[in-house]
């Protein structure tokens, strides 16, 4: 076939809608809704996407250890330090819910993600040039484009990785998804921590290695890229199923219960950031351990956390999501107060119980995500885009700093403390105010397809309200 030939048959393809669907959970393209495919024949598609969260993972635990390090190499402050997360995380808050969410709903999950992992390439080649020139400034630009690129991925990714197969496992498919994410970030602190040689009295090499991993995952970025963009992914969220019946989606602002659900996560982003770029500081300076002890704890930390997520989806199998997410924020908020607060002459009880806290708290952003999304209907697109945006909370770490600065680390993590208490908010409503809707919910997700629920949904509507059956439904807004 001539090349041009194969270019023009890719461009009609294109042309049409990728996500509309029709009533039997068809694409216009010919893709059954992922959603209506079982277990077994989502999983090839599942295994490609979770490629996606471990570079994602791994480009995450490098930020994390690397702040440290920077301080030491370029001789900067905790605050200097501090605005390579605003830099990084900044771009959450106005990302996704411009381009990003209307990305997604013209495109099309599968192109979205590629997209995404494109501009987070294009970070990734900055942070190259940033390691080679050893130019600090530049890391900034960096940070900043690396962030464009993981606000399009998560934008597109988590509503994609829940809807892809069985709606009953949405949340055990997300937290197994942000567990193997985390297992990277492990292997990423502990190849920082043991073999880049950043500190200053180390053998400088020719060339610095940070560059070269950052050269690496270049590559395997836009290798990925391209081979989701080709492949046959199905469409996968229920709002196809419901846009093709015609059910409207009303406004998110009225969505209460996920609105809390997103004042949550960007308290919850906020608190999680900054305790894991800091601990090393905080276990120096707060705990005297050495630097190397230090970021030994981190990636066991880090160990534990992905341990616990991996635990959690097992557990979601026969555990209400809704259960889970209250005892996660419970738990951890309690065990991470009680690691603050307590002596630390003996300082193996505090350790331990920070431990603890990283394992408590690795179901509480799938959950919250996932139970979030339930009942969107077709805001789901633009309702990822705005929980996305909840990411944002980690660009207040030069709160942190600064009062690292000025008073000490241990009173530094006095914030994040504040942090996650606020971030209970929606673990406890959804139990307790919102506790109906979202059993149903739950109940609903575990006994009916998506396509079922959504014409059951929607014939019921049609009976109960005389404008759905005269097409004076009010159009879907945010």
């Amino acid at each position: 076939m001539p090349l041009r030939n194969w270019f023009s048959r890719r461009r009609r393809r294109s042309s049409s809608p990728e996500t509309e669907l029709r009533p039997d959970g068809v694409s216009s393209l010919g893709r059954p809704s992922g959603s209506n495919l079982s277990s077994k024949r989502a999983l090839p598609f599942y295994l490609l996407l979770a490629l996606v969260y471990i570079i994602w993972g791994f480009s995450l635990g490098l930020a994390e250890v690397l702040n440290s390090k920077f301080e030491k190499k370029y001789r900067i402050s905790s605050l200097k330090s501090s605005f390579l997360q605003t830099a990084l995380y900044a771009p959450f808050a106005f990302a996704p819910i411009t381009f990003g969410a209307k990305l997604t709903q013209r495109v099309g999950y599968r192109r979205a993600v590629a997209i995404g992992l494109g501009v987070f390439a294009l970070g990734e080649t900055v942070l190259f040039l940033s390691s080679f020139l050893e130019v600090f400034p530049l890391f900034y630009l960096a940070y900043f484009i690396t962030g464009i690129g993981f606000s399009f991925l998560e934008c597109s990714i988590s509503p994609f990785v829940a809807g892809c197969g069985p709606s009953r496992w949405a949340e055990l498919r997300l937290t197994a998804a942000m567990g193997l994410s985390s297992l990277s970030q492990v292997a990423a602190i502990f190849l920082a921590g043991q073999f880049l040689g950043l500190d200053d009295e180390r053998p400088k090499p020719m060339v610095d290695p940070l560059a070269l991993v950052y050269a690496g995952m270049t590559c395997f970025t836009l290798l990925l890229a391209f081979i989701i963009y080709i492949s046959s992914m199905p469409e996968t969220i229920e709002e196809d199923a419901v846009l093709s019946l015609g059910i409207p989606g009303g406004s998110l602002r009225r969505e209460r219960s996920f609105m809390l659900a997103v004042a949550s996560l960007f308290f919850y982003f906020g608190s999680q950031i900054v305790v894991s770029v800091f601990l090393i500081g905080f276990l120096t300076q707060a705990m005297g351990l050495t630097e190397d002890s230090a970021a030994g704890y981190l990636a066991m930390a880090n160990l534990v956390f992905a341990v616990g997520r991996l635990i959690f989806a097992a557990l979601m199998r026969f555990v209400r999501p809704s259960y889970m997410l209250f005892a996660s924020a419970f738990i951890s908020t309690a065990l991470f107060t009680l690691a603050i607060f307590l002596p630390r002459d003996d300082r193996g009880i505090p350790l331990s119980l920070l431990l603890a806290f990283f394992f408590a708290k690795a179901a509480i952003s799938p959950a919250t995500y996932a139970l979030a999304l339930r009942g969107l209907g077709s805001n789901t697109k633009r309702g990822g885009g705005v929980l996305t945006a909840a990411h944002c909370g980690g660009a207040l770490a030069p709160v942190f700093g600064s009062v690292a600065d000025r008073k000490s680390f241990a009173t530094g993590f006095y914030v994040p403390l504040g942090g996650m208490v606020l971030s209970m908010a929606f673990p406890v409503a959804v139990n307790t105010v919102y506790r109906r809707k979202y059993r149903e919910l739950e109940d609903e997700g575990r006994g009916e397809t998506v396509t079922s629920a959504a014409s059951r949904s929607y014939f019921d509507s049609l009976s109960a309200n005389p404008e759905m059956r005269q097409g004076r439904a009010d159009p879907v807004d945010l």
